[in-house]
């Protein structure tokens, strides 16, 4: 087994670590030789957040050399926040790179640092990880949901973030409601306070590889959940995307995909019943 490389966007990384250790401390990478995937799946329990993110590989690292007899491809367990300190320790570098050691027969993600201030010496901060076997990864699967009920274009996180942060100091649960005709709710009700805050003419987005579909202005869904992960979810303006989209799928889930032209992620917030 086999894994270095040197990294190209350091930015984009640190941004998409950032919004990960929002929902949870542990987390997967797995390697390809196309793609490297952040799966955030605990499977504990069915009420956890789950997130799936992918990223071609040649946007985040300029030198990329995989090798392994699982058809090339490696899977890791990690602490996000001791990959984030190493992360944010190289923003002064002139390089950073990656590789798979073993020190004491324990695995290592080795992040190897170049920088002026050490005298042109690499500074090397190895990252405990877990190795996970392809027969471990096959658990971690994308949770398997019908069709959305509603899809909705939402406005901008960072804004959301806001609304929904005052409104977590009034309640636990938040129900979010949205029609294909543009308008969304988020609404709060307690025995001493309700409130809703009201969005019109968001857009609808068209799902890539499916035909253009007759838009059903009367269709709505409404989907309750715990208000505290719905502003977990919302830490991913982190990566500044380029679009977000809502998908309601009434008695299951709330699913939020956040996009950019290179890489994607996937949140999955059970409903509450």
């Amino acid at each position: 087994m086999k894994f270095h490389a040197t990294i190209h966007d350091l930015a984009l990384l640190i941004r998409t670590v950032q919004s990960l250790v929002k929902i949870d401390k542990i987390g997967i990478i797995h390697f390809t030789t196309e793609q490297i995937s952040f799966i955030l799946d605990s499977g504990q329990t069915t009420d956890d957040i789950q997130v799936w993110c992918s990223i071609n590989q040649d946007s985040i690292f300029k030198t990329y050399v995989i090798e392994s007899l699982s058809e090339n491809e490696i899977a890791i367990e990690v602490n996000f926040n001791n990959l984030l300190h190493a992360l944010k320790t190289g923003q002064v570098s002139n390089e950073m790179s990656w590789k798979l050691t073993k020190k004491d027969n324990l695995p290592y993600l080795s992040i190897s640092i170049l920088c002026e201030i050490n005298n042109g010496l690499p500074l090397v901060q190895d990252v405990p990880i877990q190795i996970i076997t392809p027969q471990n990864l096959q658990r971690h699967k994308e949770p398997d949901l019908p069709e959305p009920d509603v899809q909705i274009m939402l406005p901008q996180l960072s804004k959301l973030q806001c609304i929904v942060d005052k409104m977590k100091e009034m309640a636990n649960t938040i129900l979010i409601k949205a029609n294909m005709a543009g308008a969304m709710s988020l609404s709060i009700k307690t025995d001493i306070v309700s409130v809703q805050t009201l969005f019109k003419d968001l857009e609808h987005p068209q799902i890539e590889g499916q035909p253009e579909y007759v838009r059903d202005e009367n269709k709505t869904a409404e989907i309750r959940v715990d208000i505290k992960k719905l502003r977990k979810v919302l830490y991913s303006h982190y990566v500044n995307p380029k679009n977000a989209v809502l998908c309601l799928v009434k008695n299951q889930a709330l699913v939020v995909h956040v996009l950019l032209d290179v890489m994607y992620l996937t949140y999955y917030i059970p409903a509450l019943l």
